[in-house]
């Protein structure tokens, strides 16, 4: 992040090629990469970083199983949150999805970095598609686990951040995931 002679505002950014984009406003709606953003557009800088709140990379995994017998998901359950257990669940193709809504029973997995995320399935995929077997008695559970991790870009409280930063053009749009994709 390019900053005045004076480091008090921004005047663009320099890509990883070098080349320079020239603007007076830079806004970080960098994902799972917003903090590491937030802290480069700080480095530097003649103003101290006036923001109470931060986000942070989250690991997060969702379950692909196969959906079950004469469920026709793709018909029926679009999306469906099931605060009671702390999962959601919609489809994809013939795949039901299974995912996390952070209940308070959950270790939530933050991360300094994103580098750090490992992508194997762990025994979170096991719990959440356990869980959605109790609600779902005619689940068929495989043997194999199947689906993905993936990153978040939260906030402690899994609210937002959007603000103007005491850098003058600096805007954050962080800690979406999970709240307003």
């Amino acid at each position: 992040i390019i900053k005045d002679a004076a480091g008090a505002s921004v005047q663009g950014v320099m890509l990883k090629d070098g080349s320079v984009v020239h603007s007076g406003i830079v806004i970080n709606a960098a994902g799972p990469h917003s903090s590491a953003m937030h802290k480069l557009a700080f480095d530097g800088s003649a103003v101290g970083d006036d923001s109470n709140i931060h986000s942070q990379p989250l690991r997060v995994e969702v379950a692909y199983i196969p959906e079950p017998p004469e469920a026709r998901i793709d018909e029926t359950m679009p999306v469906m949150l099931d605060m009671d257990i702390g999962c959601y669940y919609s489809q994809k193709g013939d795949q039901m999805l299974i995912g996390n809504l952070e209940p308070e029973c959950d270790e939530l997995h933050f991360l300094d970095a994103p580098e750090e995320m490992n992508e194997a399935l762990t025994d979170e995929w096991t719990n959440r598609v356990y869980r959605a077997a109790l609600r779902i008695p005619s689940l068929q559970l495989p043997n194999s686990a199947s689906g993905l991790s993936a990153l978040y870009d939260a906030t402690p409280d899994f609210t937002p951040i959007y603000d103007r930063t005491s850098l003058g053009g600096f805007y954050s749009m962080r800690g979406t995931s999970g709240n307003q994709f």
